[in-house]
């Protein structure tokens, strides 16, 4: 009877430590569960953080890249399209400037034309005119091309367009 107690006290103690493990158990594994789930919401806000502050950097990085890629084209653009320009206003101002010849030589009682400038200048404008007769071309120092026939005064002006356009470039 005695060995049947013992047999049975050692069995309810096995069996209350094995009821106690498991509750320790089950415990425990809400305890990690509820671990598990701070650890995993405090890595969530460090990496909302994270991205925050890294947002925000690589934001003014791009921004100021932005800018600096603005500026540099901008300073490549005018620099390039500056030539082009002043090319383009001095092919408009032999145009304008042979037009307004033609018309001068066209009267029947012209006074005598003189025009002075620029050697490269000149000779494009008297290709422009086609050989005509009563002209008389002087090479002069300076961008203007300046017609003289009697009262009459015509100036270029392209080292004023020059520096308009220069400083609008710059200004760009």
């Amino acid at each position: 009877r005695e060995a049947l107690i013992a047999a049975a006290e050692a069995r309810g103690r096995e069996q209350g430590r094995a009821e106690a493990m498991e509750e320790w158990s089950a415990q425990a594994a809400l305890e990690r569960a509820a671990q598990q789930a701070l650890f995993e919401e405090g890595v969530a806000q460090a990496r909302r953080d994270w991205t925050e502050a890294q947002g925000e950097i690589l934001a003014q990085g791009f921004v100021a890249a932005m800018q600096a890629l603005d500026a540099t084209l901008s300073d490549r653009v005018a620099r390039l399209i500056a030539p082009v320009l002043g090319q383009a206003l001095q092919r408009q101002a032999l145009d304008e400037l042979g037009a307004a010849l033609k018309r001068i030589l066209a009267e029947p009682q012209r006074a005598a034309v003189q025009v002075r400038g620029p050697d490269d200048l000149i000779a494009a404008l008297a290709a422009r005119l086609g050989g005509s007769t009563g002209i008389a071309f002087e090479a002069a120092e300076g961008p203007e091309v300046t017609v003289r026939a009697g009262e009459t005064v015509i100036e270029t002006e392209l080292a004023a367009w020059s520096r308009l356009i220069t400083a609008a470039i710059a200004e760009a």
